[in-house]
């Protein structure tokens, strides 16, 4: 194809490399119409696969799904006119995405303010599957077994991750949590669930008024090591004590203080014997690279080591701004990219990959975080038995397609005022039954 060296091509080969390692001369010359980057319908459609590919998507009208202005005119199948390539680019570069924060500021990983985009854009690694075609078919043109020209697929991966955002139950989170249960309370009346208002507002009281532990690390260390799995765990490294806080950050960052809290021994304890220490910067650090420095900085000081690995506070985020930030202050791999208020695959992608920056600035690797607790416990409450199911399905998909991404349970939960130790027990279950590799690995 002409386009073949174009930078945004070579981006997109590149971004592919977990499926053909070494072996982008293969692939780069398939019959896949192109266009430079930038048309968007903002309407989407399925792309149906050819017989010898309709495993890769099964199912009952399944295929691939594109923005419909990847389909070009003419005759043949619609496999054949689809400018994958594009289409790729558009999942991984967030255009989609790109075009409401242009209109309305960063949405800081809020998909409810995504309306017009359809949901489905995030209910698979279309990203993925998309290469999965892609590497078949490169292996029918040069009549070649799959496995042999590109070597077998990778086993799926998933990174264990906890965000540290509190360490005990100050004032100001429980008056923030007790307002959240109260709100919550008063969702399911307005929804004729008076049972469930009922429990919200009971757990408003016990927390306000419970017990303040919420370290628990020693506990999930434990879980995980009988496991024989290891995690990360994101540490704030603002500072807190000594000085005035201003009251947005007093509000809004966690209030522990690493010096202060004299946690520097327990960080150390966790590198020692296998777990990852990263960084979870304030509340208003997602486009501020000197404070991103500042506290990566303070954090490799306490904790004695090098600090690359990061994911904002509460996923603040913005496509144009945050990995540029990051790039910056020295962070090299960032879990940020996900939702705060539903699971799935942002970007599409179940991928670690490279963003694309247009002024060839260096961005940190990104893994993007498929679920995290809360999706499954405050903003669609579940059964035990609801919520290992919807759990398994997104783990299925990343299994399927040999993919790569990240989970985030917080320490904070196996607390008694939440009470999600169990939910964290049956994920560990989970990865183990469908052979998902664990990052990071038991040394």
């Amino acid at each position: 194809m002409s386009e073949a060296r174009l930078p945004w091509f070579t981006f997109v080969l590149g971004a592919g490399q977990r499926y053909w390692p070494g072996a982008e001369a293969a692939v780069a010359p398939l019959p896949v119409p192109a266009e430079p980057p930038g048309r968007l319908d903002n309407a989407f459609t399925t792309v149906p696969l050819p017989p010898w590919a309709a495993d890769l998507m099964p199912g009952k009208h399944a295929g691939l799904l594109v923005d419909t202005a990847r389909l070009v005119d003419g005759e043949g199948p619609s496999w054949t006119r689809c400018q994958w390539w594009n289409a790729v680019f558009d999942l991984l570069t967030g255009m989609h995405e790109r075009r409401v924060e242009a209109r309305r500021g960063p949405l800081h990983s809020y998909a409810l303010r995504l309306s017009g985009l359809e949901g489905r854009l995030f209910d698979r690694a279309w990203v993925n599957r998309i290469f999965l075609f892609l590497r078949r078919w490169a292996a029918r043109e040069a009549g070649a077994d799959e496995a042999r020209l590109f070597g077998p697929l990778p086993a799926g991966r998933v990174h264990l991750t906890h965000d540290v955002d509190a360490v005990r139950k100050t004032p100001v989170i429980r008056a923030k949590q007790s307002v959240f249960h109260t709100l919550n309370a008063g969702r399911a009346m307005v929804a004729n669930h008076p049972v469930r208002a009922a429990a919200r507002l009971s757990r408003a009281f016990r927390f306000s008024l419970g017990p303040g532990d919420f370290w628990r690390i020693p506990e999930l260390c434990r879980m995980e090591a009988e496991h024989n799995v290891r995690s990360s765990f994101h540490f704030y490294a603002g500072a807190t004590g000594g000085r005035p806080v201003p009251w947005q950050r007093r509000l809004f960052d966690p209030s522990y203080d690493l010096a202060h809290n004299d946690l520097s021994g327990a960080l150390r304890a966790l590198h020692q014997d296998g777990w990852a220490v990263g960084l979870h910067p304030g509340h208003a650090a997602w486009a501020d690279a000197g404070r991103l420095g500042e506290e990566r900085r303070r954090l490799e000081a306490v904790s004695e080591m090098p600090v690359t690995t990061v994911r904002q506070h509460w996923l603040r985020f913005s496509w144009e701004h945050t990995w540029a930030a990051q790039a910056a202050a020295g962070l090299r791999t960032d879990f940020t990219l996900g939702f705060n208020d539903r699971p799935g695959f942002r970007a599409g992608a179940a991928l670690a990959w490279t963003p694309w920056m247009e002024d060839g600035t260096q961005a940190p690797v990104v893994v993007p975080t498929l679920f995290m607790d809360s999706h499954f416990y405050d903003y669609h409450p579940m059964t035990a038995e609801e919520r290992r199911t919807a759990m398994g399905r997104w783990l299925d998909e990343v299994a399927a397609v040999r993919g790569e991404a990240a989970v985030l349970w917080h320490q904070r939960v196996l607390a008694p005022d939440y009470g999600w130790g169990e939910g964290y027990a049956d994920l560990l279950r989970a990865l183990a039954a469908r052979g998902l590799e664990t990052v990071p690995r038991p040394r």
